[in-house]
């Protein structure tokens, strides 16, 4: 009778470490600190076009434990000038305007080639607590393409944007 019992806690145990372990190696292929290579829409006739500067400066990083963040910003912002606090309403909003950032989780769905980012935390207020989908293809070991499948109400985006990230090496 002790040894079944012993048996079936070290299934349950091992079950119950398992998952984490799974979900671990689903990510480990995005563990780590990717800059921004280009940031690509399709407008409606099809053409392509980045919305911003080349080489606006962008790192999304991942972490094992499965948090992340993400930071972009338009390289076209002029600086303020002054504190944000006493800047004008128009200043302000030219600068946020070009700018993305935001933290949480991510899972992976390996099958649908689709990463998606769970946010705790964001300059916009309205995407705290929203899931941001984006469908991955992973160009070689260094690069990383991102592909907005959903905006953070949760609606289906066509044509989405595509940003494209190269691991950091230090």
């Amino acid at each position: 009778m002790r040894a079944s019992r012993t048996i079936a806690l070290v299934a349950g145990l091992s079950a119950a470490l398992a998952f984490p372990t799974a979900l671990r190696a689903q990510a480990s292929a995005f563990v780590g600190a990717w800059k921004l290579v280009s940031y690509v829409t399709t407008d409606s006739s099809g053409a392509k076009r980045s919305p911003w500067a080349p080489k606006s400066p962008g790192l999304i990083a991942y972490w094992a434990d499965g948090t992340m963040a993400a930071q972009l910003y338009d390289g076209r912002r002029a600086p303020l000038g002054q504190p944000v606090a006493s800047a004008s309403p128009e200043t302000v909003r030219a600068a946020l305007a070009g700018m993305a950032s935001y933290f949480g989780t991510f899972t992976v769905d390996t099958s649908a080639k689709r990463v998606t980012h769970h946010v705790e935390g964001a300059y916009q207020p309205d995407w705290i607590g929203h899931d941001l989908v984006r469908s991955y293809r992973f160009v070689g070991a260094n690069r990383l393409e991102l592909t907005v499948v959903s905006n953070a109400d949760g609606k289906a985006v066509t044509n989405g944007a595509v940003l494209t990230w190269e691991r950091v090496r230090r």
